[in-house]
């Protein structure tokens, strides 16, 4: 199985491309800041938990 790593996984492009990585077979290991806004909402889509490591 095919690996990644995506940094700025936390919102806007890198979040897109990490999503992208996981629909396409990769195991995503994602890195990005955390700030208040993203601990008050879920970092990534349900079906993608098992694909990508934050």
């Amino acid at each position: 199985m095919p690996t990644a790593l995506v940094t700025g996984a936390s919102r806007g492009v890198g979040k897109g491309v990490a999503i992208s990585l996981a629909a396409a077979g990769y195991t995503v290991y994602a890195t990005g800041r955390i700030t208040r806004a993203s601990k008050r909402r879920k970092p990534f889509l349900p079906e993608f938990l098992n694909s990508i490591f934050w």
